[in-house]
């Protein structure tokens, strides 16, 4: 056999195990910080979360996960920096309100209430994105809208 083959053959042999070893990696980074996301311990898992993006710099939902811990952790302009860096559109219910509410706390009143009501058209009952609507109508028209909105439920 001519040695450029075996040679061949070793290589691929060494990155077909390097491919296993680095998503095995990756899987057993996820699992954990899936698992302390899941009980609130936001520091671990933050720490697994970073491992996960040394191996995968672009993973769109490991991002928004980092996002969600910022915002539990009472640290939303580095989720919103985060969010618009790596330009990531969350469709975590919880992320979305916690967007929705910074942009209501910085003045962007406009996209805030835009943000809750496209959140509410696909969940109608998500009682936070309520609660911020509501509380965030200050001119009449918002009001009589935001009641009309309400009602629906009764």
């Amino acid at each position: 056999m001519p040695r450029w083959v075996v040679v061949a053959c070793c290589l691929g042999a060494i990155l077909a195990g390097a491919g296993c070893s680095r998503e095995a990696k990756r899987s057993r980074y996820l699992s954990r910080a899936e698992a302390y996301f899941a009980s609130a311990e936001y520091e671990k898992a933050f720490i697994e979360y970073q491992n996960v993006l040394r191996l995968e710099p672009t993973n769109g939902p490991v991002l928004l996960r980092i996002a969600r811990i910022f915002f539990e952790q009472g640290m939303p302009l580095r989720a919103m920096q985060l969010l618009q860096t790596a330009d990531l559109k969350p469709d975590d219910p919880l992320l979305r309100c916690r967007v929705a509410e910074f942009q209501l706390a910085t003045g962007d009143r406009g996209r805030g209430r835009n943000e809750l009501v496209a959140l509410l058209a696909q969940s109608p009952t998500n009682s936070e994105a309520l609660r911020l609507l509501a509380g965030s109508a200050a001119t009449p028209e918002e009001v009589t809208n935001t009641m009309v909105y309400l009602r629906q439920f009764e």
